[in-house]
């Protein structure tokens, strides 16, 4: 069953999909990754809670404060209130489920924000191509800005319009939350320790470059770098996150 809902005194929106085993001690809470790269996820996300649920264990997604259908605007949006947000939906994900042992799923950005998390019930962290620089990442965000500008310029110009008129920015971000993405990296000692934390990469030099042993290769590769309009369904990867969760 899949329940979508608001907590946090109707602050947050999160979406519960329980177990088929009514004995389900383990609930996943899935932090989702930011901006254009949540719409390229959200699929294959949804359907990665359904399966998870089907084969016997619980599921919980939620969208921070300031995005997606959560309340507030992303201009009010801070590092600090997402990783509030994410503490209050594990404990959501506790209360709803009654599962005492949860399992940290992050993509991208989300595994970042994952990776800060210090909550007694966390027992283990699953990571999908996560952001291991913040700087880095920040540096991408500019560049779908200046694709995105490249292109309204040149729509622009075709249909006589002035671009000044256009608004082109993917997303305007207040200085502050950009100040606390560049400075967030995900701590070695969880990202190396294959008794808390287990990678999976869509980029085939990853493991290998990181040094990795607890990561894995499902066989295919995204390009994440590229801003374009397809949706990720790859049915590899969701296998490999399937795989480790029931492990």
């Amino acid at each position: 069953m899949i329940e979508p809902f608001f907590f946090d005194n109707s602050r947050l929106f999160g979406c519960y999909s329980s177990a088929t085993d009514p004995n389900a001690e383990k609930v996943v809470v899935v932090c989702p990754p930011l901006f254009d790269e949540y719409r390229r996820t959200y699929r294959a996300l949804s359907e990665l809670s359904v399966a998870i649920s089907e084969r016997g264990n619980h599921a919980f997604r939620f969208d921070y404060y300031g995005t997606a259908e959560s309340q507030g605007l992303l201009s009010e949006a801070t590092l600090e209130v997402w990783l509030s947000d994410i503490q209050k939906a594990i404990d959501e994900a506790i209360a709803v489920s009654g599962a005492n042992h949860v399992v940290l799923l992050g993509v991208r950005f989300g595994a970042t924000l994952a990776a800060q998390i210090n909550h007694a019930s966390v027992k283990e962290f699953l990571f999908w191509d996560p952001v291991l620089s913040g700087e880095r990442y920040v540096e991408w965000l500019n560049e779908i800005d200046a694709i995105l500008r490249q292109r309204h310029q040149s729509a622009a110009r075709e249909n006589n319009v002035p671009f000044e008129n256009i608004e082109y920015r993917n997303f305007d971000l207040p200085s502050g939350l950009v100040t606390g993405i560049r400075e967030l990296a995900i701590p070695e000692s969880t990202l190396n320790n294959p008794d808390l934390c287990f990678t999976v990469s869509t980029d085939p030099e990853f493991c290998k470059s990181s040094g990795l042993s607890n990561c894995a290769y499902p066989g295919l590769s995204y390009d994440w770098p590229y801003y374009h309009d397809g949706v990720i369904t790859q049915k590899p990867v969701l296998e490999a996150l399937l795989d480790r969760v029931f492990a």
